[in-house]
C-alpha cells in the first residue's frame, strides 16, 4: 500500500452500490449516521438497480441530517 493508504486525516471514500446486501446498507447506514458526509454518484445510465437503490437510501439519510441543504451534499457523474 502506498504512504496515501495509511493517512489518517482528510476525507475517506467508501464505496457502496455494488451489491444488494442488506446487511451491508444496515452497518454502512448506522456509521455514517454520526458522520459528516456526502455523495458522489457514478453510474454511466443511471439505471443499473445496486448503485440506485443504495443512491436512495443514502439520500434519504442526507434528507433526514441536513433537510434542503442536502441537496449541496450530492455530486452526480453519468453520461450525458
Amino acid at each position: 500500500m502506498g504512504p496515501l493508504y495509511y493517512q489518517t486525516d482528510g476525507p475517506k471514500v467508501y464505496y457502496a452500490g455494488y451489491n444488494l446486501d442488506s446487511d451491508y446498507h444496515t452497518r454502512l447506514i448506522e456509521f455514517l449516521k454520526d458522520k459528516e458526509f456526502a455523495l458522489c454518484v457514478v453510474s454511466k445510465s443511471g439505471s443499473t438497480i445496486e448503485p440506485a437503490v443504495t443512491f436512495r437510501m443514502l439520500r434519504k439519510l442526507l434528507e433526514q441530517k441536513y433537510g434542503k441543504k442536502a441537496r449541496n451534499k450530492i455530486v452526480v457523474i453519468t453520461d450525458p
